[in-house]
């Protein structure tokens, strides 16, 4: 009677692991010697693989469950050679990412890091957000997080949920980082996971911005450029980023030939400040005529930047010291400026200067005086009924949403210095209502700001002055003074 004793080892569970197990055990043995083992699988299910498989989703075919696995890790790859699924493997980065998100099925969108957002517009175009969502996690650039100053772990849903909003940790983080970890990101470290949330956390300043820097330094870009453009190296640095001109620039005339490059200089510094790459934005003036006899309709900065950054409206803001005026309209005539008013209108207006002066310039509770359209007002409707229609009605729900607005007031008056010291700012109705006071009281510091795109935006308060180049008599006094208000705009409060 033989002594011999069959070795019989049961392997519970037929996922991949099981598998891999039982494959392991007999792999290495051609099954005939006497040590070979019996290997038992025992599934409860009818069909092995675990959750391993795929199924047809939304015109797709996707993975299913947690036991797919990227096709880049070694142990993984040798095994499925060594069984004979090596022609299976699809390699990675073969197709591109979507996402099921808003009832559809949505392409990955640039920026991401492990799911975290670094760039605003390519999120905002991917449909993943609606708009009111979009627009929430624009506030990371626009109002930056005041930065607690407390150390410790805090979970990523936290942190991410917090600076950017929950549906961003729901459709994107908890898919990727979470499906990466094995857990949910509101009990995963982030500490352990992603150590840069900690810091964004403590300190001052935007989460997009700080990512992105972070992800160009380990991608080897000097100075936290994404992409590994040349850009800041860091304080006291100036760096040029070259546009070619297509054709030779002769000082004091413009040529239509170079409008597309004026364009490509816009969208550089959009895409930069979008991405986290510029902290603010400063546009020198530009010739809107040039531009247009080139067969490209441009209206001025504002409306072109509210179109590129995908913002419903840009308000118009001149700041000089102690005097704030926006823009209602901007670059209309002035026999279409009635017809562009409305009660909708003026009050995201309104919403969207309060908003700023809150968060921007440090005025929670800024005191806003509305301009009438007409003289003196309207004169209670004899010289003009847009006060009734749409301003006056505008102002009573600006103050039912609690903003401090008042009018509407004659802008002749509005402007009287006892007047205007009971106000932080004025809203005007059109372009030469407001602008012309700004200007003479302090053309050389005015300064011009975009309010209400998902950036900071500043520029000088004049026009190209065509007959001053190559004078010597060019001041460049309002260009300084955009250069420093767009620095103390991106500053962090505290």
């Amino acid at each position: 009677m033989s002594t011999d004793r069959h070795t019989t080892i049961a392997v519970i569970g037929a996922g991949i692991a099981g598998l891999a197990a039982a494959w392991e055990l007999v792999g290495d043995d051609d099954g005939t010697g006497p040590s070979a083992p019996e290997v038992h699988v025992l599934e409860a299910v009818d069909r092995v693989g675990g959750k391993l498989a795929s199924a047809e989703f939304a015109g797709r075919t996707v993975d299913l469950a947690a036991d797919a696995f990227l096709a880049r890790r070694p142990e993984a790859t040798e095994l499925c050679e060594e069984a004979g699924l090596g022609a299976e493997l699809v390699p990675v980065g073969a197709s591109g990412a979507s996402v099921w998100a808003r009832g559809a099925l949505r392409t990955m969108p640039a920026g991401l890091n492990v799911g975290v957002p670094t760039r605003w517009w390519p999120l905002a175009r991917s449909g993943i957000l609606g708009p009111g969502e979009s627009a929430r996690v624009a506030r990371d650039l626009l109002a930056p997080h005041r930065g607690t100053g407390m150390s410790g772990d805090r979970s990523v849903g936290e942190i991410v949920g917090e600076r950017l909003g929950r549906p961003v940790v729901e459709r994107l983080v908890d898919p990727l980082m979470g499906g990466i970890n094995a857990g949910g990101v509101d009990e995963l470290s982030a500490a352990a996971a992603m150590p840069v949330l900690i810091a964004a956390s403590v300190q001052s300043g935007s989460l997009m911005r700080r990512l992105a820097r972070a992800a160009a330094r380990s991608a080897g870009a000097p100075g936290g450029t994404p992409g590994g453009t040349p850009g800041p190296a860091g304080p006291g640095t100036l760096a040029v980023l070259h546009e070619p001109l297509a054709t030779p620039s002769i000082p004091g005339k413009p040529d239509p030939a170079n409008a597309r490059y004026v364009l490509r200089l816009l969208d550089r510094a959009i895409d930069g400040a979008l991405g986290g790459e510029f902290d603010a934005i400063v546009t020198a003036p530009v010739h809107k005529a040039v531009i247009n006899e080139a067969g490209i309709p441009f209206r001025g900065h504002t409306e072109y930047l509210a179109q590129r950054t995908g913002s419903p409206r840009a308000v118009m803001l001149l700041a000089s010291p102690g005097l704030r005026v926006a823009l209602a309209t901007t670059h209309l005539p002035l026999k279409a400026v009635s017809g562009a008013l409305s009660i909708d209108m003026l009050y995201e207006t309104g919403r969207i200067l309060a908003d700023a002066l809150a968060t921007r310039f440090g005025l929670p509770a800024a005191r806003i005086a509305v301009c009438g359209l007409n003289p003196h007002a309207g004169e209670g409707g004899y010289l003009g009924d847009e006060e009734q229609r749409f301003i006056a009605p505008a102002i009573a729900r600006l103050r039912s949403a609690g903003v401090r607005a008042s009018g509407p007031l004659p802008a002749d008056t509005v402007f009287v210095p006892q007047v205007l010291k009971e106000y932080d700012a004025v809203l005007a109705m059109y372009h030469d209502q407001g602008l012309p006071v700004v200007k003479y009281a302090g053309f050389e510091r005015a300064v011009n700001v975009t309010l209400g795109l998902p950036l900071i935006r500043t520029s000088p308060d004049h026009g190209t002055a065509l007959d001053l180049a190559g004078s010597g008599r060019a001041d460049l006094r309002s260009l300084a003074a955009a250069v420093q208000l767009a620095s103390e705009l991106a500053a962090p409060r505290h």
